[in-house]
């Protein structure tokens, strides 16, 4: 309220987002009214970035309170936002936030269309980390439709990837070890 009256629209917007966000990660009823104050004050101040960045905060909060077409809407937003700043990578990046709940949904064609999409940039990039993501994502999809071969495969290439980047992860020894048990399993 102080930075209201004081007329700092930058700061204001900060304070209503934090608020938005705490709410929504605690899984509390958040003011949806106020957060969209806070991204017309970031509009009307030129905070585009900070714009897309509390899109995109807002839609993890919303999606670690399981509240997924509600993130999925922010995740999209903030892809929006960054594209009117031309900033494509973070975009694609905001994009996999989408898929990755899409395939947590069991909607595997529309997340293929994200990923398919968002490859090329990535590849463009030459980011090792992006790359990797990348596979994780193909990986998870491939396993969610009864693919466990080509997911192995996958998550393979993200951990080559990543010892490559020198950023090893635990995560895809898991899923790895998720293949083989389904692998395993399907031919006893």
């Amino acid at each position: 309220r102080e930075a209201v009256e004081c007329g700092d629209d930058l700061v204001a917007a900060r304070a209503q987002e934090i608020l938005t966000l705490a709410a929504a990660a605690s899984g509390r009823k958040w003011d949806s009214a106020g957060f969209h104050e806070s991204l017309a004050r970031y509009e009307r101040t030129g905070e585009l970035a900070a714009k897309a960045r509390a899109h995109n905060r807002l839609g993890a909060a919303l999606y670690h309170a399981q509240q997924w077409d509600a993130a999925v809407e922010q995740f999209a937003a903030a892809e929006q936002t960054y594209l009117r700043l031309g900033r494509e990578v973070d975009a694609v990046t905001n994009s996999v936030n989408r898929a990755n709940i899409l395939i947590d949904q069991g909607r595997y064609d529309e997340a293929a269309e994200i990923l398919d999409g968002a490859l090329p940039t990535w590849r463009a990039t030459a980011s090792l980390s992006f790359l990797a993501l990348g596979s994780l994502m193909l990986g998870r999809l491939e396993l969610g439709r009864g693919n466990p071969r080509l997911a192995r495969a996958r998550f393979e290439e993200a951990a080559a990837l990543n010892e490559v980047a020198e950023a090893p992860s635990a995560e895809l020894a898991e899923w790895i070890a998720t293949c083989d048990r389904q692998l395993d399993a399907d031919e006893t």
